[in-house]
């Protein structure tokens, strides 16, 4: 056993010297693989990167031809009657096997190492193409085509010089440079005609790369996925992402902080957003003073509210609790979002009200969120409404006194609701 071990190893050893051996000769294998017997100066220049490439790929294909040339099958049977235990021969099948797949996910990796280092050459030049259609002209669809063209050109280089089994390796890597180079230089806060553009670049972009050997699941990789995420989200109108806003919040079930001592609460109710009900003003219900069990029984009425309002998703009936002060500003407690698709339609007998049965439901304190439609919102200076929306939003976010009490048992509709903000 371990002669065939120190056998095996004296064979990749000089297989890999020689492969790497101090020699500028180019070997030409058959008409489609190539390596070298130098690797001298690889960084100096994309043909000796290649033939380094495949100088490793090389020996890694030698790997897949050990067993055969090793004649693992009359060793393994060998052993086996030596110990007189096939457990024994399966036992070294499976370690010689591992040594081979270890060895052979370290050339892979190596070779990894080696394309990105021709990435990283390439990048300079995408970056300075992508600018021209990410800052510099991006209302034009042609914008796209000097990269493209760049591309292309050093692609077809590239596979005149890589072995094929390597070359798809490189067009994966290459694709990924791109689409990190673009998710870098998008600028934030710009119109939504701005990142609809940048989605028809995008498409384009993965057209080319999809024609170059790219399936479906290596194009829409997970950076690709996050990028045409982060389009779609910036391209939709400021209403839109008011409306994905607090859908996001009437979906987000976690409780919120805690208030401080006993308060003097009230309730506003408003219809959110506002621009799709800029007719409809808040209403407050009157102040309870000194109370943490607040009932208030009031009603209150949103008239001539649009039917299709009623089925827009994200539209939703925002109830702010808030801690009356006769000095200074009144403290937000807490605030529940009810969407209007979850309404249901009720009589107008004057019973039918009292019929419906009792929601509780937590209060919830807003955070500022650091991603998503608040972010969006927020960077966009130069629309009135969406300044206007994340001033009114900054209102709830940053009034949040810390809660120092703890709230008495018994019953009462903010019992449930304060009871959840205990830590």
């Amino acid at each position: 056993m371990n002669y065939w071990l120190q056998t095996f190893r004296t064979e990749c050893v000089q297989r890999m010297e020689k492969a790497l051996e101090i020699d500028k000769d180019v070997v030409v294998v058959t008409s489609l693989v190539k390596y070298s017997h130098s690797s001298v100066d690889v960084l100096s220049c994309f043909a000796q990167l290649c033939i380094t490439v495949n100088n490793i790929e090389h020996v890694r294909l030698y790997l897949s031809e050990l067993s055969e040339l090793l004649a693992w099958d009359t060793v393994i049977m060998m052993i086996s009657t030596s110990h007189n235990d096939d457990a024994v021969g399966k036992q070294a099948h499976d370690t010689l096997q591992r040594l081979i797949d270890t060895a052979n996910e370290e050339i892979l990796s190596k070779c990894a190492g080696l394309l990105q280092q021709i990435c990283d050459k390439m990048k300079v030049v995408i970056d300075r193409f992508t600018e021209l259609f990410t800052k510099k002209s991006p209302e034009k669809t042609s914008s796209v085509d000097p990269l493209l063209g760049y591309i292309a050109t050093n692609l077809q280089t590239l596979e005149d010089q890589l072995m094929p089994k390597m070359f798809p390796y490189m067009i994966e890597q290459l694709w990924s440079v791109v689409i990190s180079t673009l998710c870098a230089q998008l600028k934030p806060g710009n119109h939504p005609e701005y990142y609809l553009q940048m989605k028809s670049h995008l498409r384009c972009l993965m057209s080319f790369f999809g024609r170059s050997g790219l399936d479906d699941r290596q194009l829409a990789n997970l950076d690709c996925e996050a990028l045409r995420d982060m389009l779609d989200i910036n391209a939709k109108h400021t209403d839109k992402l008011m409306l994905a806003y607090f859908e996001n919040l009437a979906s987000d079930v976690l409780p919120g902080q805690d208030t401080s001592g006993y308060s003097d609460p009230y309730v506003e109710v408003s219809l959110q957003p506002q621009s799709l009900f800029g007719f409809s003003r808040s209403q407050k219900t009157h102040i309870i003073k000194q109370n943490l069990n607040p009932v208030f029984n009031v009603t209150f009425q949103f008239p001539n509210i649009p039917r299709e309002a009623l089925k827009q998703s994200g539209s939703c009936i925002l109830l702010s609790v808030f801690d009356h002060d006769h000095i200074g500003r009144d403290d937000f407690a807490g605030e529940v979002v009810i969407p209007l698709t979850f309404l249901k339609k009720v009589g107008m007998a004057e019973r039918s009200m009292d019929r419906m049965p009792a929601i509780i439901m937590p209060l919830k304190r807003p955070k500022k969120p650091n991603n998503g439609p608040y972010k969006i919102l927020s960077l966009r200076e130069w629309d009135k409404v969406a300044k206007k929306f994340i001033v009114e939003r900054n209102r709830f976010i940053h009034r949040q006194p810390v809660r120092t009490d703890k709230p008495p048992d018994g019953g009462g509709f903010f019992s449930s609701f304060f009871s959840t903000f205990t830590n």
